[in-house]
């Protein structure tokens, strides 16, 4: 009993201590939160998905699965069907003789002592097939289609599955916002922990743009000839940094950041692929990724001291 009071009395000591620290926290969250409110409505107001739904906003719909894979389907032009029944709001889409459905969990993993397959969603599990179940029976009617999950790279903790066999009613993308595209299991099944590893990846690459090698553990990448970065892979926070060219010879740095293995092969392919466009304000980047996707080409308006950089045309 005397070390359990013990304990309650170091607990609240603690809570009393830290509380200012707890405070900020949480005035500060929410501030951030409410300052990033305006934008993120004013970008919904422009976006396909309301233009085709009229869904009203809400707060984190910009996170929603849905909306970043419709609005990024819309832009590129894929060839699918989407449906959003009237009957229950569910929402999926055909492409390729597949019925795609999107997850209502966002971490998925393989129980060894179970042996199963089981998915979470805030820390709430369950077994994905009762889950696969669950979301089959919201069809207004039975598909004659096979119906798949459409899962993003980083809902897996893990950061090699190279040797897990993942289940039939998975297909498993980088991102939605790049679904269908460079989706080869090589590029998605063991993310990069080492320069080397980044660089092997990188060389198998489809439409990948300039020269790149591997020197002394970074790897320097000629982009265009106005445009290079330098890449350092890490089992924690790599390193990533982009220069442009300046008075035609000398090298001035835009911006560097510190990628995670899940982030860093997305950067790589969202600043280098045929096709795409990098967006620069001062020493800061606005945009990077698909041309068609970006907002500082389909505003039609100028936007000042904005330079853009087209990859690869």
């Amino acid at each position: 009993m005397k070390n359990e009071r013990r304990e309650q009395i170091i607990i609240i000591l603690l809570l009393i201590i830290f509380s200012p620290l707890i405070i900020f926290g949480l005035i500060y969250g929410g501030l951030t939160t409410i300052f990033k409110i305006p934008k993120s409505r004013r970008e919904y107001k422009k976006s396909e998905y309301l233009k085709d739904f009229s869904k009203p906003y809400y707060l984190g719909i910009d996170a929603d699965v849905k909306y970043r894979f419709y609005n990024s389907a819309k832009a590129r032009k894929l060839p699918i069907k989407y449906i959003k029944q009237k009957s229950n709001d569910f929402e999926y889409f055909i492409f390729d003789n597949i019925a795609y459905i999107f997850p209502e969990f966002d971490q998925i993993s393989f129980s060894d002592e179970k042996n199963i397959w089981q998915v979470s969603f805030d820390g709430s599990p369950n077994d994905l097939a009762s889950e696969y179940q669950k979301t089959l029976n919201l069809f207004d009617t039975p598909t004659e289609f096979q119906v798949k999950f459409l899962i993003e790279r980083s809902m897996f903790a893990e950061l090699n599955i190279e040797n897990i066999h993942l289940p039939d009613c998975i297909y498993l993308t980088r991102s939605y916002e790049y679904a269908f595209k460079n989706d080869d299991i090589r590029l998605l099944a063991k993310l990069p922990q080492t320069s080397e590893e980044l660089y092997k990846m990188m060389l198998i690459t489809p439409n990948i743009v300039g020269g790149f090698e591997l020197i002394e553990g970074s790897i320097h990448w000629q982009i265009t000839e106005e445009i290079c970065a330098e890449i350092t892979a890490d089992n924690r926070d790599g390193y990533f940094s982009v220069s442009r060219k300046s008075l035609g010879f000398f090298e001035e740095g835009i911006t560097h950041w510190h990628p995670s293995p899940y982030e860093i092969y997305n950067d790589v392919c969202k600043l280098g692929l045929k096709g795409h466009v990098l967006v620069t304000k001062g020493k800061a980047i606005l945009y990077m990724g698909d041309k068609n996707s970006c907002q500082y080409l389909q505003n039609n308006r100028q936007i000042k001291n904005i330079k853009l950089y087209n990859i690869g045309e």
